[in-house]
């Protein structure tokens, strides 16, 4: 890890324009990590930076009240603050991010079971057919015993009502059947369907969806439901 850290340094002190940026603040019914339920009704906020090939991000998460048994403190805001560093390889067919995530920066409580550590990852991801967004991801959960692989892709397409877009999805992940956090563990396999709305306005982009997580297709397989909405804006 060290060593990533090294060469993202380096990399941070070569690409010194910025160029891009963006923040955004949402509201989560579920948060689900792994393929597991971490935490319920969270207030988002967000920022993110591309510095050349570099990108930085810090992601927050307030809860918007209590829920026994689901986060392991009271209500407020920052429960929790995660850092991510990444150095993008782009080439014709596919781009390549290698980095980390410094998952509950700002505290030492666990949601849900899943404990604060430094996540490192490898993130490959492009277009098909130049329109399509998809991406395949692998992180790296040492503390947990875990190595979870997740792919997802978008079909974003518009209406036909000015500039709205109706974006469907389709995901799958994987997590290793040695995982020392059951409900990570117990999720080995597990598959994700979403249906989201995005429109422009002179605050940023609107996005909201829906969503389904599951253990599998059949009538029994253990299924969460849930609700994302939010606005960013991108420099």
């Amino acid at each position: 890890m060290k060593k990533l850290i090294t060469i993202m340094s380096l990399a941070l002190i070569t690409n010194i324009a910025i160029a891009s940026s963006e923040i955004n603040v949402g509201f989560k019914s579920k948060l689900i990590e792994q393929g597991a339920l971490t935490g319920t009704n969270l207030v988002t906020a967000g920022a993110s930076a591309q510095l050349g090939s570099f990108g930085l991000a810090v992601d927050t998460f307030s809860s918007f009240k209590d829920n026994a048994g689901i986060l392991k403190s009271n209500s407020g805001i920052f429960k929790r603050v995660d850092l991510t560093a990444g150095y993008k390889f782009t080439s014709t067919l596919a781009d390549v991010t290698v980095g980390g995530v410094y998952a509950n920066a700002s505290k030492s409580f666990a949601l849900g079971g899943v404990k604060s550590n430094v996540l490192p990852f490898i993130k490959v991801g492009g277009k098909v057919f130049a329109s399509l967004p998809w991406h395949v991801k692998a992180l790296m959960d040492d503390k947990n015993n875990n190595t979870n692989v997740e792919g997802n892709l978008e079909l974003p397409f518009p209406v036909g009502l000015g500039k709205l877009k109706v974006v469907p999805s389709v995901g799958v992940g994987f997590n290793s059947k040695s995982a020392d956090v059951f409900a990570v563990r117990h999720n080995d396999k597990y598959f994700a369907g979403g249906l989201g709305l995005s429109h422009p306005s002179p605050i940023g982009t609107l996005r909201g969806d829906v969503f389904v997580a599951s253990t599998g297709f059949s009538l029994d397989a253990k299924k969460s439901y849930g609700y994302n909405v939010g606005v960013s804006h991108a420099f």
